[in-house]
């Protein structure tokens, strides 16, 4: 009588994981992590947003910022990207408890002519806020000048003096 050959995968006590099975493995590694680090869950919530408004005299354009979405407590850093493409951090911002803030900034009168390109980076998430737009015009408001009035020319005449 011949001998008959068992299947060796009948007997394996360990049979090989079904692509399903995987999958669920690791979602609920996926989710254990994220419990066990809040952060990360925190970090997917974080929407960074600014808004800006301002007003020009003589001295140049005093911008004020306003942001919301930020992690609450955190620290931001403002950034602005000026008309000939240099980009700069120009200042770190405390975020409050509610994750806004509020700041202002003065671009001087003798910043160059051109279109600026202002946002912020929540430095907790690195998650970046929206882009915002600001222009600076060519043409300043100028201060007018008077100039002083000339002295009154009053003459007194002496004794002696022809007067014609």
């Amino acid at each position: 009588m011949p001998k008959k050959f068992k299947d060796d995968r009948m007997n394996n006590k360990n049979p090989p994981l079904s692509i399903v099975k995987v999958c669920l493995r690791v979602l609920l590694f996926t989710a254990i992590i994220t419990l066990l680090n809040p952060s990360a869950l925190i970090a997917q919530l974080i929407s960074p947003r600014i808004s800006l408004t301002s007003s020009q005299d003589t001295t140049g354009i005093a911008a004020s910022i306003h942001g919301t979405g930020f992690s609450a407590g955190s620290v931001a850093t403002f950034y602005v990207k000026s008309p000939d493409g240099s980009q700069v951090a120009i200042q770190n911002m405390d975020i409050s408890k509610e994750g806004t803030f509020n700041i202002s900034h003065l671009f001087p009168s003798n910043c160059p002519v051109g279109s600026y390109l202002l946002w912020a980076v929540d430095d907790s998430t690195g998650k970046y806020s929206n882009r915002v737009n600001f222009n600076m015009p060519a043409t300043r408001p100028t201060e007018v000048k008077t100039p002083p009035s000339p002295p009154s020319l009053s003459y007194t005449p002496q004794h002696g003096d022809l007067i014609r």
